[in-house]
């Protein structure tokens, strides 16, 4: 039964991996093909929990696959899984890509990570310089 939900949060890590990419953010984000416009990029905060998303996946995947068969054979089968899952991201991109669209839904996305600069501090720029005290 791990095994199955290993395969389950690998194949939604990859899919989310997936959709970083223009064309298939593309394919997943319009409503018919002829609307899908290849240079649609996903906007930079949805790339970036998507992003997190695609790595827990991954690793979560890869923890439950070591502890449902153990350090000597998990590793054997996270990779396989990773094959698995892989392929099957990759029909569904191909023949049915509108089903991974409820992946792209804000209420089911994290909030962003907030506080990466510092309490209430202004991100710093390239020419930002913080001033000297001794």
């Amino acid at each position: 039964m791990l095994l199955v939900s290993a395969l389950a949060v690998t194949y939604l890590g990859l899919a989310c991996l997936a959709l970083l990419q223009r064309p298939h953010f593309s394919a997943v984000s319009c409503r018919t093909a002829a609307a899908a416009s290849p240079r649609t990029a996903p906007p930079p905060e949805l790339g970036r929990r998507l992003l997190g998303r695609g790595c827990a996946g991954l690793l979560l995947g890869a923890a439950l696959s070591f502890w449902s068969e153990g350090a000597s054979f998990g590793g054997l089968s996270w990779v396989m899984l990773l094959a698995a899952a892989g392929m099957a991201v990759t029909f569904t991109l191909t023949w049915r890509p509108g089903w991974l669209r409820w992946l792209l839904l804000p209420e089911l996305l994290p909030p962003p990570l907030s506080g990466l600069h510092g309490a209430g501090a202004a991100p710093r720029t390239a020419g930002s310089r913080r001033p000297r005290t001794r």
